[in-house]
């Protein structure tokens, strides 16, 4: 937690603005968690983000940061044993979210940075879906090779920005890298 403070602290020095994403540990835990949405635990995860986002800003007095995604890769972490995707609790958890924040008088502090949907079809959806909530809509994207002519990257990117445009919001890839990984932190086709 030092490297967490640490990094925050250089940020506020350095006027860098950040992003708090929020991570859940395994797929185990993200079942589990998909699952505890209907019984209240939507409600404690919010109000624990809302916590910590108001102890960092209001206490620790951060003014570095600047948005908050709620979960990251929805797409991945909303998804059964049976590659079902349940994003309609993913909505419920940004709803919750946007609420709590302005119950808490952090909503005009900090932009909901949302979806980080890893396809064309997933942000698009996503955005549809939250359009009212959303300052940002961001995708993760593995889907093109190495030798790709940077045509399509850009037609996406110019559509989801097109779109988000159009709901008052921007889009950014969050996450950019080629097709050719192996698990989450391999890839064949560069070396390092």
């Amino acid at each position: 937690s030092n490297a967490f403070y640490e990094t925050l602290r250089n940020a506020n020095e350095k006027n860098i603005m950040k992003d708090v994403a929020m991570f859940s540990a395994t797929a185990s835990a993200i079942a589990t968690m998909v699952n505890e949405f209907h019984k209240g635990f939507l409600d404690e995860y919010v109000e624990n983000m809302c916590a910590f986002l108001d102890y960092l800003i209001n206490v620790k007095k951060y003014t570095c940061i600047t948005e908050v995604c709620p979960y990251n890769e929805p797409t991945w972490a909303f998804m059964d044993d049976t590659g079902y995707v349940d994003l309609k609790s993913y909505y419920s958890l940004c709803k919750k979210l946007d609420s709590f924040l302005r119950e808490c008088n952090l909503r005009d502090k900090i932009k909901l940075n949302l979806s980080d949907g890893n396809t064309i079809k997933g942000s698009s959806e996503i955005m549809d879906n939250l359009k009212e909530l959303s300052d940002i809509y961001n995708t993760h994207s593995y889907n093109y090779p190495s030798d790709c002519d940077n045509e399509d990257p850009y037609m996406e990117s110019k559509a989801l920005s097109k779109k988000a445009n159009g709901y008052g919001a921007i889009h950014t890839f969050g996450e950019f890298g080629t097709n050719a990984c192996v698990g989450s932190y391999v890839a064949r086709d560069i070396d390092t």
